[in-house]
């Protein structure tokens, strides 16, 4: 048995989202899929709704072979009134009437890539590397010391710490 695969009842919205097309796990990555249900599963439930309803997070696992690959993703489109006249004549007198505004709408997600060399790891490793990841993508920041403070921060707080210390204790030459 595999670590997570049968410490809880499958639950079938989250077997639905991980074939949905936001998440893209190779068929062969058994390891990372797993830990990825784990991790959803544990998730709180505010962080597990943007993951899964809001599409906030985008994640690819490939296969080892894998060179390449082009993913489809759509949202609405923005809304753009059509452009009044800048200038109305009304009885011989002329006004200037503002043009209305566009409204503007940010699409923001994260992608997150987890490498084919995480199915060597142990189950508890993945699970650290899968939360630590949804975590940047949730608190938006990826770069610097901070943000990686920031996110290993974030998992202990989503009852991750156990695994974080064992992948901190396997990757000590971490980027920070």
């Amino acid at each position: 048995m595999e670590f997570g695969e049968s410490e809880q009842p499958v639950d079938y919205e989250i077997e639905e989202f991980l074939g949905s097309g936001y998440w893209v796990i190779a068929p062969e990555r058994r390891a990372t899929r797993s830990a990825c249900a784990n991790v959803l599963r544990r998730l709180p439930e505010a962080i597990a709704d943007q993951v899964i309803n809001l599409q906030r997070v985008i994640l690819l696992a490939p296969s080892r072979g894998e060179w390449g690959r082009a993913l489809p993703f759509s949202w609405p489109e923005i809304n753009q009134p059509e452009p009044l006249p800048s200038i109305r004549v009304k009885d011989g007198t002329s006004e200037r009437v503002e043009a209305p505004q566009a409204t503007v709408v940010t699409v923001r997600f994260s992608l997150v890539y987890l490498s084919p060399d995480l199915e060597a790891e142990s189950p508890e490793v993945i699970v650290a590397v899968t939360a630590h990841e949804i975590a940047h993508g949730i608190t938006g920041q990826i770069i610097g010391e901070e943000s990686e403070l920031l996110a290993d921060q974030t998992i202990r707080e989503w009852g991750f710490g156990y695994e974080l210390d064992l992948l901190r204790e396997k990757n000590r030459n971490h980027r920070y």
